[in-house]
């Protein structure tokens, strides 16, 4: 049963807009921006203040925020299926041998 919570919005990490660990992507994905921008700022901002706190809080930003769950076409969900089913092994026989 799906929960009403999955249609959020959620700040997650870019899995297909990102250039060191999609923190900005997940950045600009959320707020719907363009992730060049973001980036040409973020990096403008660190330059300008001090280089080692913005590098240190890109980081400590990846570390926090959970990557993004890829999408997969229904494609792969029936191969899935098909995996998932039960299978049975027959005609196997099982012998021991003596080590010695």
């Amino acid at each position: 049963m799906p929960s009403r919570y999955d249609n959020r919005r959620r700040l997650t990490r870019s899995a297909h807009n990102r250039r060191v660990c999609g923190v900005l992507g997940g950045f600009a994905d959320y707020f719907g921006l363009n992730a060049t921008y973001m980036r040409i700022a973020y990096v403008a901002f660190t330059l300008l203040v001090w280089t080692v706190p913005g590098v240190i809080i890109y980081f400590m930003m990846a570390l926090a925020m959970p990557p993004e769950k890829p999408v997969r076409p229904a494609f792969f969900d029936r191969q899935d299926a098909e995996h998932r089913q039960r299978r049975e092994l027959h005609n196997v026989e099982e012998e021991d041998e003596k080590k010695g």
